[in-house]
């Protein structure tokens, strides 16, 4: 007996599963007709959802179980900005944590609400990952504070924190170059031209460098280590997250400083300050005035957070003799007269580099990037000096010393 072949196969051919499949599909209009909208409906759906609720639990079993978040742990974020989406944290079942399921719906509304019925599964309640000062806005993680805050992630868990008053860091050299001939330098192992630097890191880096001898050194990159856990930051990163002021700021204080990048509302309150007299001894009055205001320049506006310690500006001194006394940076003795009297009046340690007496500067120390002022106090403080008087005839030099207090 010959059988015929045919699409549908024979009696020793299995059938297709896809062919199957597509016959029924094809069919199903017709099939919706013969039963009714009514009982057709609810068929459909429990298909659906069934299927659906299959592939959800598929996905949740290859997937890590991890949280997938859009940011790295230290990073800057400001009050207001989206940190990551809620559909990054991990995912549950809703018949093997109906907990998690009714706090996720309870917290994310409808779109969690969906996916418990259609998928069977909902992204993890917030609570369970997320820690700090956030709200969630239309299924975003969201900073809820005022500021630039961090954003740190330990055990895969994303801790929020808000700024303090002030966020601050400190200045470290993180590129260096070292003269080692007449047009060249020694950058971190690798020798250079002091053209190829200028191309490279820009032509102010290198000034000092043309006109300085051999073995002498200059930080081409600094970077600031912040002391919340934020990750550190190279001036051009500085500008950009935190702005201009910021970056000057930066640029301008000694290495190794404190350098606050970013302050919040604050009151000030006076708790220290001093005064003393700028006169003249000869013919070096001038060069003297001119160091004494080069000094309060470089602690004037400074801000030293609590619990720390700054140095002051970079500054360039006029280094001569006078009779009598040892060659220096002549002139800065009443401005630290007055700077070290100010830190005591306001209850501060005795600042580094400064002694006793009438004549307190110590030989060595340079005036602002050696020099160290401490705050022991549980505040920051602000440092305001500045000459009262005419170049010609002296003056008087004034330190404030400020207790820096939340608005």
């Amino acid at each position: 007996m010959i059988v015929k072949s045919g699409r549908s196969g024979g009696p020793g051919r299995k059938p297709n599963p896809l062919q199957w499949a597509w016959d029924r599909i094809r069919n199903l209009p017709g099939w919706v007709k013969e039963v009714g909208y009514a009982r057709a409906i609810p068929v459909l759906l429990a298909i659906v959802i069934g299927l659906g609720q299959a592939a959800g639990h598929v996905a949740l079993a290859v997937s890590s179980g991890k949280p997938h978040y859009r940011v790295r742990s230290g990073e800057t974020v400001w009050g207001g900005q989206r940190i990551a989406s809620v559909y990054s944290l991990p995912w549950y079942s809703v018949w093997a944590h109906p907990g998690y399921a009714g706090r996720a719906i309870s917290e994310y509304g409808a779109p969690a609400a969906l996916s418990a019925v259609f998928l069977g599964i909902v992204p993890s309640p917030a609570e369970r990952w997320v820690h700090g000062d956030y709200r969630i806005s239309e299924g975003w993680i969201v900073a809820k504070y005022t500021g630039p805050g961090v954003v740190l992630i330990k055990d895969g868990h994303l801790h929020v924190k808000r700024p303090g008053l002030v966020v601050w860091g400190r200045k470290v050299p993180k590129v260096v170059a070292v003269k080692v001939g007449p047009n060249e330098v020694e950058v971190n192992g690798k020798r250079m031209t002091l053209d190829e630097v200028a191309r490279r890191y820009g032509e102010d880096k290198v000034k000092y460098l043309r006109e300085a001898d051999v073995g002498q050194r200059a930080v081409l990159v600094s970077e600031l280590r912040f002391y919340d856990g934020r990750r550190p930051m190279t001036e051009q990163e500085v500008k950009k997250v935190f702005g201009e002021r910021a970056y000057r700021r930066m640029v301008e204080m000694a290495d190794y400083s404190a350098v606050v990048v970013w302050i919040g509302k604050y009151r000030k309150k006076l708790i220290g300050e001093a005064e003393t007299t700028m006169e003249g001894v000869g013919s070096h009055d001038d060069m003297r005035l001119r160091n004494a205001v080069r000094m309060c320049q470089g602690w004037n506006g400074v801000i030293v957070p609590p619990h720390s310690w700054t140095h002051g500006k970079r500054r360039y001194f006029d280094v001569f003799s006078v009779p009598g006394y040892e060659k220096g940076a002549h002139g800065c003795c009443p401005p630290a007269r007055a700077l070290r009297d100010a830190c005591l009046a306001a209850g501060l340690p005795w600042p580094r580099g400064i002694s006793g007496g009438e004549h307190p500067m110590e030989y060595g120390f340079h005036p602002t990037e050696d020099v160290v002022v401490y705050n022991n106090k549980p505040y920051p403080i602000l440092i305001e000096m500045g000459f009262k008087g005419k170049p010609e005839i002296g003056g008087v030099i004034y330190c404030r010393i400020y207790a820096l207090l939340p608005a």
